[in-house]
């Protein structure tokens, strides 16, 4: 049970140098309409109402297989989420990074908030608005420092561990068996032979106890043992 708990151990602690925490960071974006015509001097976050399509096709843009690929080689270690932010009717972008360190969750949020203005006008030049008439992008809100999250970790390791202790645990519990059946197989074997050879007259319970043993020794075996014939001595038996 030693050795089970000492193997556990080191299991454990491979585990957790190998599994590494996940840094998680949040970034939010939101969408301005173009200045008014009618009235340049009109509070244009009044018009949020209006770019609720706007967010929703930015978003799937952003979710394009070339920028994964290009935050990929910046930071491989790190994945991210665009989606619009289902906690308010405004046009909000969230921004959503998972990587395995702190400096790639900076690099990954960096480098998609770099990307949301260009995407946006990139989308409208597509469609020919001139450049007074398009939407544009406002950064809101960005964490200062990514949090650390174990949870996903700390279960990943003990799950590991668990499995380890109860196959280690299976492992040791099979071997004892099998030593023991050996040890037992060799005391019998030599009872065995100790009463075929042994020496001066046979007690009178020894055609019992050696087909007992014979019996026992059949049975560890997973076969039928043969009762080797004694040959007598005597001439007068035969």
């Amino acid at each position: 049970m030693i050795l089970a708990l000492a193997l556990t151990a080191g299991v454990g602690v491979i585990a957790a140098r190998a599994i590494a925490p996940t840094y998680e960071t949040e970034a939010s974006v939101v969408l301005i309409p173009p200045v008014s015509p009618d009235d340049p001097k009109a509070n244009r976050f009044l018009g949020l109402s209006g770019l609720a399509q706007a967010v929703d096709v930015l978003a799937r843009s952003l979710d394009d297989d070339g920028i994964h690929d290009a935050v990929k080689q910046a930071a491989p270690g790190g994945t991210f989420d665009v989606e619009k932010d289902a906690m308010t009717s405004a046009p909000v972008l969230v921004v959503s990074v998972k990587a395995s360190n702190p400096a790639e969750a900076g690099t990954i949020v960096a480098a998609v908030l770099k990307q949301v203005p260009a995407s946006l006008s990139s989308l409208q030049s597509t469609l020919k608005i001139q450049s007074d008439d398009k939407i544009t992008s406002l950064p809101l809100a960005r964490d200062r420092e990514p949090t650390v999250k174990q949870k996903a970790r700390l279960r990943a390791i003990a799950a590991i561990t668990l499995l380890c202790l109860a196959g280690s645990t299976v492992l040791i519990g099979v071997l004892d068996s099998v030593l023991l059946v050996r040890s037992r197989r060799k005391e019998i074997e030599r009872r065995l032979r100790a009463s075929h050879h042994g020496e001066g007259p046979p007690a009178d319970d020894e055609p019992e106890e050696g087909a007992w043993l014979e019996s026992e020794l059949a049975t560890i075996s997973g076969g039928v043992a043969r009762r080797p014939r004694r040959e007598d001595s005597s001439p007068d038996d035969r």
